[in-house]
């Protein structure tokens, strides 16, 4: 992907102008004022209020090829951000957000800084993959996360990432819908976790909501709604974006409902699940249907028939 952005000469200035953003007059203006402090002509349109960030960062999306996206906890796995350090974050105003394979997912408000991530490439050995973000953002994410650790709930270190595995698509990896994240991540293991214990209960479906102060689990079971679980309602984005990763759905959309199919494999055998989402005051709302082939199959015993009529079916059977 830097290849593809350095065969994209086109100046901002030009971009700008031509896309109908700025005038001939204002493209001057900033021009003139790059020349006296020498920053950057994106940071320039922005204090000189001629641009708003968003309205740029949309042009640059589309003239780029690049994804912009709105950065926040659910698209960041706190073990993958170690790889740059934070000081070279502060310095290039960037963010890790997540590895697939060799690429690591890069937030920045600036695609024209070719020079950081073939830096960020030399350095970490991994492909940069640039993502589009708002500067005020990325210094959100960087102060958040590279100042203090980010709280995960304390059972999922003793999770065993083995039991429970993603059935890949077939699909191609699409960086503009950000549709995996990183092997071993916590909020991938705390997903797995919700989705492995609801199976070994037997549940038909699992319910994750919002609630002003918390997130709320629940899994139907025979019938009955039981609250398993309740975490801090700042997972609920991060849970959220996960399961729409899995589902391949589109993370971004969370004003119109969503309905698509994750495959996982556990113990060995294909467990296939159902999964909507419908936007709520409160964040969206996912519904889990859990379709396990195993957990329909039972025996006489399990059927509810007095001893009785039991019996008299045995006999029959024999």
């Amino acid at each position: 992907m830097i290849s593809a952005l350095r065969s994209k000469p086109k100046r901002l200035g030009e971009l700008l102008v031509e896309k109908g953003v700025l005038t001939e007059d204002q493209c001057k203006q900033a021009l003139d004022f790059q020349k006296k402090t020498g920053k950057r002509l994106g940071q320039i349109v922005i204090e000189l209020g001629l641009v708003k960030e968003d309205e740029l960062l949309q042009v640059l999306s589309k003239q780029m090829d690049l994804p912009h996206i709105w950065l926040r906890k659910g698209l960041i796995d706190p073990g993958i951000i170690n790889v740059v350090p934070g000081e070279k974050a502060r310095l290039y105003k960037i963010m890790p957000m997540f590895k697939v394979k060799n690429n690591l997912i890069l937030a920045t408000s600036d695609p024209q800084a070719i020079f950081v991530f073939d830096e960020i490439e030399e350095m970490t050995g991994l492909s940069v993959q640039p993502v589009l973000s708002r500067s005020g953002d990325i210094d959100k994410a960087i102060e958040e996360y590279y100042g203090g650790a980010v709280e995960i709930p304390d059972y999922v270190g003793d999770f065993d990432e083995g039991a429970i595995r993603l059935v890949e698509s077939q699909a191609q990896f699409d960086f503009a819908r950000i549709e995996e994240m990183a092997d071993g991540s916590p909020i991938i293991n705390f997903v797995n976790m919700i989705i492995l214990r609801a199976i070994k209960d037997k549940a038909s479906d699992i319910h994750i909501e919002p609630d002003k102060k918390k997130l709320r689990v629940r899994y139907r079971v025979d019938g009955i709604m039981y609250e398993v679980m309740t975490q801090k309602i700042d997972l609920h984005p991060a849970v959220v974006s996960r399961l729409k990763v899995m589902a391949n759905l589109d993370i971004a959309e969370r004003r119109m409902p969503q309905d698509g199919r994750i495959q996982v494999m556990v113990e060995g055998r294909a467990v296939d699940l159902r999964l909507s989402s419908m936007p709520g005051i409160l964040g969206e709302k996912i519904v889990l249907r859990i379709l396990d082939k195993k957990s329909t199959i039972l025996d006489l015993n399990q059927l509810g028939f007095s001893e009785d009529t039991l019996i008299r079916f045995k006999h029959l059977l024999m």
